[in-house]
């Protein structure tokens, strides 16, 4: 669902161009600006909001934290239920999410990322509208994540880890 980046933020849902609404972490406000910043410059108005209130069902929100901070999310949950209820094959594991394994398609741990991991990933509950994170295990992989937000790095990737200058479209195939 990342790879369609720009979209739905440029062009909407449904045929309907919905509000964008931004939250951030206190920890991580440099890349809570750059995330600002590439949305901004494909034309795309944000709203911020106190992190942690949600983003209604009438808008797409946007998660911008560490694992740590994010985890509570909703949307949150439907990763650390698996790729059958968020459609993403990547998670979270460790004290606090200090790990991020990244999944083969059939849910396999294919490899393992510690510090300054990040994920770049878009899930929704039912019919709702989807949220992205740009979450990672530390600051610094919430950085690597906000820095890779952009169409050539997200483009037809279900969903994006990266580390080291590293990028990990996921699910993995085969051992990388």
């Amino acid at each position: 669902m990342a790879g369609s980046f720009p979209e739905p933020f440029v062009h909407g849902s449904g045929g309907k161009r919905l509000p964008t609404t931004l939250q951030c972490a206190s920890d991580v406000a440099a890349s809570c600006n750059r995330v600002a910043g590439e949305l901004s410059s494909i034309g795309v108005p944000v709203a911020t909001q106190l992190f942690g209130t949600g983003s209604g069902t009438d808008s797409l929100g946007v998660l911008v934290g560490t694992w740590r901070d994010v985890r509570s999310a909703l949307v949150a949950s439907l990763i650390e239920g698996g790729p059958s209820a968020s459609g993403v094959y990547a998670r979270f594991a460790g004290a606090g999410g200090t790990a991020l394994e990244l999944l083969d398609p059939h849910g396999r741990v294919v490899r393992t990322l510690y510090a300054g991991a990040g994920l770049i990933a878009a899930t929704a509950q039912g019919s709702a509208e989807p949220t992205w994170l740009i979450t990672g295990t530390d600051p610094s992989g919430v950085a690597a994540a906000a820095a890779a937000l952009t169409p050539s790095q997200l483009h037809d990737r279900f969903a994006l880890a990266v580390q080291g200058g590293r990028a990990f479209a996921v699910p993995l195939q085969g051992s990388s």
